[in-house]
């Protein structure tokens, strides 16, 4: 990597912790400049605007994210286990693994009215790309017949990260960390009464 493609990297990671914590389009240059120790001319040698910045930094989040979520189901081997896996994973996603949280939520919640077309459309591909992570684990399940024949994969999927996603964000209004802990306990009772054969 060369020192300029080090200096290109540096700059979205840095960002990315800001950003995901602080908003992505309410945090402005000058704070990124702070973060980075970076003048605006070093900053705009490599990005063409603030815009393909921030769409870099929230890329990078999404890499955090989705990374933590393979890891965590990746040392399963039943379709059971993974998805109780991705559930606590989901819910365990906080300020200690990336600052700020989940960002998808927080695009979601600061972009929802069209602020920014790019990050709405980032978001949805992640949240879609993580949607047919679980779905696929439930399919696996079904085929394998660990899990109902009759289960609809993708409402499941929906209701667990939808779960999730609410968890968190109580976390946050609230300020404590009870909220996704109850969502992994009705999703985990969920998956044994429902979702098993």
């Amino acid at each position: 990597m060369s020192k300029g493609e080090q200096t290109k990297q540096y700059i979205i990671e840095q960002s990315a912790l800001l950003l995901n914590k602080q908003g992505f389009m309410s945090t402005s240059l000058s704070e990124i400049m702070a973060v980075t120790g970076l003048k605006k001319g070093t900053l705009y040698n490599h990005f063409k605007d603030k815009e393909e910045l921030v769409s870099l930094a929230f890329e990078y989040c999404l890499t955090i994210f989705e990374q933590y979520i393979q890891n965590a189901i990746s040392v399963h081997t039943s379709s059971k286990d993974r998805v109780l896996a991705f559930i606590d994973a989901y819910c365990s996603f906080d300020d200690s693994t990336l600052p700020g949280g989940c960002p998808i939520i927080n695009v979601a919640v600061e972009v929802y009215d069209g602020l920014s077309e790019l990050l709405q459309n980032q978001a949805r591909y992640g949240m879609s790309y993580i949607t047919n992570v679980l779905v696929d684990i439930l399919e696996k399940g079904v085929q394998e017949g660990e899990f109902k024949r009759d289960i609809d994969t993708n409402q499941v999927a929906s209701i667990m990260i939808s779960s999730c996603e609410g968890g968190l964000l109580m976390n946050k209004l609230r300020q404590e960390q009870s909220h996704s802990r109850f969502i992994y306990e009705h999703l985990s009772a969920f998956v044994e009464r429902e979702i098993c054969v």
